[in-house]
């Protein structure tokens, strides 16, 4: 179901904002109150979940004053969502053997309708939970379930960074900025490889500074869908690790309600043209495997094309696309569909892993690497880039920290 103006408007908010903010209490603040907003719903809390010791807690309720409680997770309508993840659209709540109505005997509250869902990372940890109660007109709809999942993902990456934050600044008390920067960065890519069933994968970055520039991702979208990006921001440092976070989140919360490629990255790119400075832009691939019938549909947004590799060691460059993200507006971007045949493997990189010198200043290139990859392409995938990383130690003679290196390929086994 399409979202309507307002709620767009109130997710482009998040999505410009969220990320921005890292005192916590005023993120949450702000979290509810565009999920109050964007649901039309008299009250709200926003819970984090304490994984050690498993429970849930929060400072926040507007509409009413309370101070920080915590409970366990399992426990009531909330913490059984912070358990299983389910998203639980309750028209009746007096109804639901789940409700506890202690806090309405309390308080002289009716509560009648709650939307309540889970707030996940990019590794799919629940990291908190929506409990929206009583839209003042009806009850909560698909569109206001399908508001609330895109606000989650921009919640996400913003209750990670803005936790971290304050760990930080709590254990620390003086932290260098490009320090904070790292931890943060760090949270934001993906912290194991995914199991996919017929396929191996593997995805690895490493930064030449405190906080990279480089991003990469894999996910699933259900139904043997699964996202796989990469991508390189203009600069270094703290300012391109801000740009690449607030991409990441917007790409994000695209792919959970849009289904075409080039959708996805025109979108993105008017909105990162929008919201950034011209001299920042961010160089990126982005396709989508479909595990049923093998096919990678993609989009090469002036990135450095990746290459599938045949098992006859044919090398083909994915080049269709368009221009980087965040450049120009209103790109019109083509994309390609490709099927994968037993054996085949897809090889992205960032320009960190060419452009590598040797004493002479050669640079190590596109055609070394292919040839690398023609004459590895049989060992396993984290092999393949171990013994790329030994070759370009070995051509730069230990010189390899002008630039960050990220990878990720996938293979049809």
């Amino acid at each position: 179901m399409p979202l309507n103006k307002t709620k767009v408007e109130l997710l482009n908010e998040a999505s410009d904002k969220l990320i921005r903010i890292l005192d916590l209490d005023e993120l949450l603040r702000n979290i509810l109150r565009i999920a109050r907003e964007g649901l039309d719903a008299d009250r709200g809390t926003v819970y984090i979940v304490d994984r050690e010791k498993q429970e849930i807690w929060s400072r926040i309720f507007l509409g009413d004053e309370i101070s920080e409680f915590r409970m366990p997770v399992g426990t009531g309508i909330s913490g059984y969502v912070a358990r299983t993840g389910e998203t639980l659209n309750i028209k009746d709540a007096y109804n639901h053997p789940l409700f506890n109505s202690d806090f309405d005997k309390k308080t002289g509250y009716r509560t009648k309708s709650i939307l309540c869902m889970s707030i996940p990372n990019a590794d799919n940890e629940i990291v908190g939970v929506f409990q929206m109660l009583n839209k003042r007109k009806g009850t909560f709809n698909r569109a206001d379930v399908g508001f609330l999942r895109s606000l989650a993902n921009y919640s996400a990456v913003a209750i990670e960074m803005a936790s971290l934050h304050s760990e930080i600044v709590e254990k620390k008390r003086i932290e260098h900025e490009l320090n904070i920067a790292r931890t943060i960065q760090e949270s934001l890519l993906p912290h194991k490889i995914p199991e996919i069933e017929g396929y191996e994968v593997f995805g690895c970055n490493i930064s030449c500074e405190t906080v990279s520039g480089d991003y990469y991702d894999f996910y699933s979208l259900g139904g043997g869908s699964w996202v796989f990006a990469i991508g390189d921001v203009a600069g270094k440092g703290v300012p391109a690790s801000l740009m690449m976070a607030v991409a990441q989140s917007h790409f994000k919360a695209l792919t959970g309600y849009d289904t075409s490629v080039t959708g996805i990255v025109k979108n993105l790119n008017n909105y990162l043209y929008a919201n950034s400075t011209p001299e920042k832009f961010i160089t990126f691939h982005f396709g989508i495997l479909d595990t049923g019938n093998h096919a990678y549909e993609f989009v090469n947004a002036g990135h450095n094309p990746p290459v599938i590799i045949s098992n006859e060691e044919k090398i083909k460059e994915l080049k269709t696309g368009g221009p980087p993200i965040g450049w120009l507006p209103n790109i019109e971007y083509n994309c390609e569909n490709i099927r994968l045949k037993r054996g085949d493997m897809i090889f992205c990189f960032t320009d960190g892993i060419t452009e590598v010198f040797d004493a002479n200043d050669q640079e190590f290139g596109e055609e070394r690497l292919y040839a690398f990859l023609r004459k590895n392409r049989r060992l396993p995938l984290e092999k393949i880039f171990n013994r790329l990383m030994t070759v370009l130690k070995k051509f730069s003679h230990g010189k390899m920290d002008h630039d960050d290196m990220t990878v990720v390929a996938l293979r049809r086994i």
